[in-house]
């Protein structure tokens, strides 16, 4: 059993798939494997999933008429094997100690969820940054779960 389970749901994402896998597959931390679904993509996302595939072992791809996202993440959700599962969307890419934050901060906290902000590009330029480390820096150890003090 792997620590964690990446789903990557992929419809028509060709022009960002690439870079999104690179992204997953040059983490830091490497006990993980990915469930890639393609929903019946028509742009040639299949090759790219397919090509991954042959890749790395890590990849588990799977191909499905277009039924939407919910039946992809439910798949997903069947066949994931690791201890946590986090999404990646497949037009996104993430730093290469994304899942290695995640896993510390898990592993201090003991939480069931944990999330990150993002930083955001359009064409290709950055355009905005959500930085949740100011809201979970007021909060003690103990008040992870504290939900109300962070909301706003």
């Amino acid at each position: 059993m792997v620590k964690v389970s990446i789903g990557v749901p992929v419809y028509n994402a060709n022009e960002y798939l690439r870079e999104c896998l690179d992204s997953i597959l040059n983490q830091t931390f490497q006990d993980f494997e990915v469930l890639l679904v393609d929903d019946g993509s028509t742009d040639g996302s299949y090759n790219i999933c397919y090509e991954y595939d042959q890749k790395s072992d890590k990849i588990r791809y799977y191909h499905q008429n277009h039924t939407g996202i919910d039946d992809t993440r439910n798949l997903i959700l069947r066949e994931a094997d690791g201890d946590f599962i986090t999404w990646i969307e497949a037009t996104d890419s993430v730093e290469p100690d994304y899942l290695q934050h995640l896993v510390d901060i898990q592993n201090k906290s003991n939480a069931d969820i944990v999330i990150s902000g993002f930083k955001e590009y359009r064409e290709r330029e950055f355009s905005q940054s959500v930085n949740l480390k100011p809201y979970f820096e007021e909060l003690e150890d103990n008040e992870y779960t504290n939900v109300d003090k962070y909301r706003a």
